[in-house]
């Protein structure tokens, strides 16, 4: 037993059930998750090629010959729209017994995919009710991708593979993609499927034992009438999922002989009459006994869709008239798709009506048939009326950007649907991570809380069944910290700067360089020393910020631009003053340290001077006026580079 699982969509064979003279136990595990309603490549839905191959599986003798009892279970069909959603949404569809190929063919037709995937807890549940039961048991799963609901896939096969009862499982994948596909085969026995011929075939592999495939051609006799006549001078020709071109037979009087593999097979007959005869659901036991069915004699009946063109993913209504009497259907299918490969389904009981029917999300060409069961479960097709399905635009309104847990307006136009929703999950997550969904409701906008955890998210309109109709991205945001102070101050300036954030302990403001480490300051201050902080600007001038910085990890939580900008010096000088008087200089700018303001004679060295004063003492200074009448200058120096970085002039009188 392999240990060491990694947390991925797991399943793994648990024992291999020997093939013995007891019977075979299989419970049928099928995904009905939103996925279900994607196309294959060759553009039918996943559900629609399930139904179909599975129909066609439940037809095969090997079944009965073989003493097999099957039963049916599925994970997903209930919940609500989201993937992420209905992880407890598991349900038995049919119990283990022998095949009732009616019951089989109900349960199949109502199926309506939607919700999440909850496999494990349905390969949990359905091993718990195998436990009990006797015969060589194999679990055979169907899923279209892997659990969405984090189910303990390590902790359930763990617990199997400590149990003495060996029960197999064997997983199809519907159209997985690669990655997926490859990891699951290195885990158990796995096979994926892209189309209706394959998939029919790896139902066979997983639900047979080896060697029972039954795909012996035998004799398959049918006795055809038409108003209790043999039918005459006609022909049939019978095609099955599997069928790489049609098997055609002449019709002489009513009988008609094939020599092809048991199964379940569609059929049109050609003959002298207005129309062509189209039916499905020919069942070939291979018992030797021939089928006998006597064809409807019913006119075509008439059909009209309204509107003309219905919205995809809308709910379309069907009129029909003239239908005989017995059990009718009305199916709405992808146009040119065989006659039972249907969309979706409903009963038409009496001979006019008005039938509603949910269109598939994509626009596409669509036809809607009405079938009579003319016995033996066959239906024959009584008439048809192609349409197309338009477009849905819906526009989706969505902010830019917010702030966690903050309200935002989500608002949408172009024309909701019953059962549209609104998702918002994570932009890189395969919506197993929404954090929202919800229903959409009256009035075009709804205001909801933004996800509690920053980062890049998608706000999606769904449809019913899990499309993403519109779409639009936002970024969420969390605001640890603000600061508001000066944006420009004059070199070695003090200035306060008011602040908000955790104030956790050693939690300080700061003033640094730009592009200098987040650990680097200037000044600092702690936020201990109360709010607003004071810090002083750096002696030089250029590009800063302040900085509010968590202590706990040295992270910034916020910054802010600070410019420091020196200002020009001004001095205001007297014009004439007396010899040997004490006058008054006032200076304005950015001083520095040592600087000085000095008198000294006009035209002389800076180093020349007659009386001196420092900057620092304020504004105004004094000085002494030279004894000597004469022109004279007023000077204020660097004390750093000793530079005359302004100079006045005065006379001495």
């Amino acid at each position: 037993m392999a240990r060491g699982l990694r947390p991925l969509f797991l399943v793994w064979a648990i024992a291999t059930a020997s093939i013995a003279h007891s019977s075979d136990v299989i419970e049928l595990v099928l995904d009905q998750s939103n996925a279900m309603w994607r196309p294959l490549p060759d553009h039918t839905p996943r559900i629609v090629a399930v139904r179909s191959a599975i129909s066609a599986f439940i037809a095969s003798p090997a079944l009965s010959d073989l003493r097999t009892e099957v039963g049916l279970s599925t994970f997903g069909g209930r919940s609500d729209i989201s993937e992420s959603t209905g992880c407890e949404d598991v349900g038995r569809i049919l119990p283990i017994g022998a095949i009732d190929r009616a019951a089989w063919s109900a349960a199949l037709g109502d199926l309506d995919p939607r919700g999440g995937r909850p496999l494990v807890r349905a390969i949990e549940e359905t091993a718990l009710r195998l436990a009990s039961v006797e015969g060589n048991r194999r679990i055979v799963v169907l899923t279209a991708g892997a659990d969405l609901c984090s189910g303990d896939l390590g902790g359930l096969l763990d617990r199997f593979s400590r149990d003495d009862d060996s029960i197999e499982v064997r997983v199809i994948g519907i159209d997985l993609d690669q990655a997926m596909a490859g990891a699951l085969s290195s885990l158990t026995p796995t096979r994926n499927a892209s189309d209706t011929a394959t998939l029919l075939g790896l139902l066979k592999w997983a639900m047979l034992p080896s060697g029972s495939g039954a795909t012996r051609p035998e004799l398959f006799d049918l006795d055809l009438a038409r108003d209790g006549k043999p039918l005459n001078n006609a022909s049939m020709s019978l095609n099955g999922p599997t069928a790489d071109e049609e098997i055609i037979a002449p019709i002489d009087q009513g009988s008609v002989r094939f020599r092809l593999p048991p199964g379940r097979y569609g059929a049109t007959i050609s003959c002298d009459c207005p129309e062509t005869i189209e039916l499905t659901g020919l069942i070939h036991n291979g018992s030797g006994r021939a089928v006998d069915l006597a064809l409807s004699t019913s006119p075509e009946v008439t059909l009209e869709v309204d509107p003309e063109r219905p919205l995809a993913g809308d709910e379309a209504f069907f009129q029909f008239w003239g239908a005989p009497a017995g059990d009718n259907w009305l199916m709405l299918a992808v146009a040119g798709s065989p006659l039972s490969d249907f969309v979706v389904r409903s009963r038409a009981p009496g001979p006019t009506g008005e039938i509603p029917l949910t269109l598939p999300d994509a626009p596409t060409d669509l036809e809607v048939r009405f079938a009579t069961d003319i016995g033996n479960g066959v239906l024959q097709l009584l008439g048809r009326i192609a349409f197309q399905s338009a477009r849905r635009r819906i526009s989706l309104h969505v902010p830019e950007r917010a702030e966690i847990r903050s309200s935002i307006t989500v608002a949408w136009s172009g024309g909701s649907l019953t059962g549209d929703h609104l998702m918002i999950d994570r932009a890189a997550s395969d919506r197993a991570g929404a954090v929202l969904c919800m229903p959409i409701g009256d009035g075009g906008q709804t205001t909801v809380a933004s996800p509690p955890i920053p980062g890049e998210y998608v706000v999606r309109y769904l449809s019913r069944r899990g499309q993403t109709v519109a779409r639009s991205s936002i970024d969420i945001f969390e605001v640890l910290a603000e600061l508001d102070g000066p944006t420009e101050c004059s070199p070695n300036a003090d200035i306060e700067v008011s602040w908000t954030g955790p104030d956790a302990e050693q939690d300080y403001l700061s003033i640094a360089s730009v592009g200098e480490g987040d650990d680097q300051y200037r000044s600092f201050s702690p936020t201990s020393a109360g709010n607003p902080a004071r810090l002083t600007a750096p002696k030089a001038p250029g590009r800063y910020e302040l900085r509010y910085v968590r202590a706990s990890d040295g992270e910034v939580l916020a910054r802010e631009p600070l410019a420091v900008v020196a200002v020009e010096l001004i001095l205001e000088v007297p014009r004439v003053v007396g010899v040997g008087t004490r006058f008054e200089v006032s200076w304005t700018g950015t001083s520095g340290s040592g600087d000085f303001i000095t008198v000294a004679r006009e035209g002389s060295d800076p180093s020349h001077e007659i009386d001196s004063t420092y900057a620092s003492l304020g504004s105004p200074v004094t000085l002494a006026a030279p004894f000597e009448a004469g022109r004279y200058v007023v000077r204020y120096i660097s004390g750093a580079s000793r530079q005359i970085l302004a100079e006045s002039p005065i006379e001495i009188r």
